[in-house]
């Protein structure tokens, strides 16, 4: 990825940033960025992971790669567990429900224990498509076709104008390895569905299908 390609933050300027680390390609990549921005920008960051529990061993791993990553680029880290397997029985919740549900209130908890402006969150432009894809799918109104807001609230997005590709070609760059999530691997969720299956056949019809429903929520 080219450095002139990459996001300015300009809007972050000045900012107390949270950024939400998984140990994936996507939320990496959005920390090495902002970890070389943030003496021009006079950025404060911090980093949270959130350990779901939900994949053994690997999740442990996920845990300690974070930790080393942020020590290496001097970002605090804060960690939480939690038992999503037991939490989404409790509440009769779908696992990738509870998970994002209870990620998220973990994630304001710790921005509002360090004052943070804003959690910066590493969805990008192949997320972007999946999302109006599935709002549309759902037969949602004007305000679905817009998916994912750059700025919303307390959520900040700064990475949906970047495909996954790049970010991936942006850390072979720097020589920086990732984590991967198996269970991303595995179409059991119509997000996964339509990433390992639906948009590849989409594609094939309409290329360049994921760049148009991402212009698409932007204009919208």
């Amino acid at each position: 990825m080219r450095q002139n390609a990459l996001p300015d933050f300009s809007e972050a300027q000045g900012r107390r940033l949270l950024i939400a680390l998984s140990g994936g390609a996507d939320s990496v990549a959005l920390t090495e960025m902002l970890s070389r921005r943030r003496n021009a920008l006079n950025l404060t960051l911090f980093a949270v992971h959130v350990n779901h529990q939900m994949r053994g061993q690997e999740s442990l791993d996920d845990e300690t790669y974070c930790r080393a990553l942020c020590r290496r680029l001097e970002i605090p880290l804060r960690v939480v567990q939690v038992d999503v397997p037991r939490l989404a029985r409790e509440s009769g919740e779908g696992l990738e429900t509870a998970a994002r549900r209870l990620r998220y209130a973990a994630m304001e908890t710790i921005r509002a224990e360090l004052d943070a402006d804003w959690i910066a969150l590493a969805h990008h432009r192949d997320d972007q498509a999946e999302t109006v894809l599935m709002h549309l799918l759902r037969g949602c109104g004007p305000e679905g076709m817009g998916g994912m807001a750059r700025l919303s609230g307390r959520l900040y997005r700064p990475l949906l104008d970047v495909t996954h590709q790049a970010l991936e070609e942006y850390l072979k760059a720097l020589g920086v390895q990732w984590r991967t999530d198996g269970t991303n691997l595995i179409a059991d969720t119509p997000r996964n569905a339509l990433r390992l299956h639906g948009f590849p056949v989409l594609e094939e019809s309409y290329p360049g299908a994921r760049a148009a429903l991402a212009r698409h929520a932007e204009s919208a």
